[in-house]
């Protein structure tokens, strides 16, 4: 999941750089460690939705021979 692009930017890790604690001059709050959990879900769903379709799409697409 750390690997995921969106737009070209790691998400996660975007996330994080902008809010280290040298910007945001205090350590992360409750709910923004919930929020980074819950967009961390997120993520691992959407591979797993991605996986799935990936493999549903070749076993039902007829392969064509050069």
């Amino acid at each position: 999941m750390w690997n995921y692009k969106l737009g070209g930017y790691q998400v996660l890790k975007k996330w994080l750089s902008y809010r280290e604690r040298n910007i945001l001059r205090h350590p992360l709050k409750p709910e923004e460690v919930q929020h980074f959990a819950d967009t961390t879900g997120r993520i691992a769903a959407i591979l797993l939705l991605m996986n799935a379709a990936a493999a549903h799409e070749d076993r039902s697409l007829p392969r064509l021979s050069d």
